[in-house]
């Protein structure tokens, strides 16, 4: 009876929680997944408590951002698949060491608004992804259908697959939506503003 209690007590933490916080970054896969993870705390069944978490993880990635870190596989144990997709001017390798930081050489990174004589850069920082295809989509102009712009099959362990800085020159001022897949999952999206000076 006690332990019944206790599931039952931890599954509406877990659901209260989710309602709780179910503003910023929560959708319907999200709470969908929570939802999931608190029943299979309450069942004792730890492939219900898995499957929500990723799908928890899912819609948190499909909510979309800015920047959007997704543990690839759940909550992150060490060595477990991570990607972080982010946008950016450019990309430089200040301190000339060949090897390009994405938190601190990626320049201009995360912002959402662009003017059109500027570049924008599109990257995504992946650990533990080798093999795994990663592709972008886009839309070329405000009210264009997305489109693939690029696909990458990952060749290392840890690194940052970026397109080349972008000119917006001829680019039609207005709102633009961009968002990545890794085997076909999402896991980040931007939404990213093009003005005239």
């Amino acid at each position: 009876m006690k332990s019944r209690a206790k599931n039952l007590g931890l599954t509406g933490l877990i659901l209260g929680a989710s309602i709780f916080s179910g503003c910023k970054g929560l959708n319907d896969n999200s709470l969908l997944g929570m939802g999931l993870s608190a029943v299979g705390v309450h069942k004792n069944n730890p492939l219900a408590q898995v499957v929500g978490g990723q799908l928890s993880n899912y819609g948190a990635a499909q909510a979309g951002a800015s920047q959007t870190n997704v543990y690839v596989n759940g909550g992150r144990p060490v060595g477990a698949p991570r990607a972080e997709t982010f946008v950016c001017e450019k990309m430089v390798d200040f301190n000339n060491d060949g090897f390009i930081d994405p938190k601190t050489e990626a320049v201009g990174r995360g912002r959402a608004i662009f003017y059109a004589d500027e570049t924008i850069t599109y990257a995504v920082y992946q650990e533990g992804c080798r093999g795994r295809r990663l592709n972008l989509y886009g839309q070329e102009s405000p009210d264009s259908p997305m489109m693939n712009f690029m696909t990458i099959l990952i060749q290392q362990d840890s690194s940052t697959p970026q397109t080349p800085p972008i000119s917006l020159f001829d680019t039609k001022p207005g709102i633009y939506n961009i968002y990545w897949t890794l085997d076909g999952m999402k896991i980040g999206e931007h939404i990213i503003q093009v003005k005239q000076r």
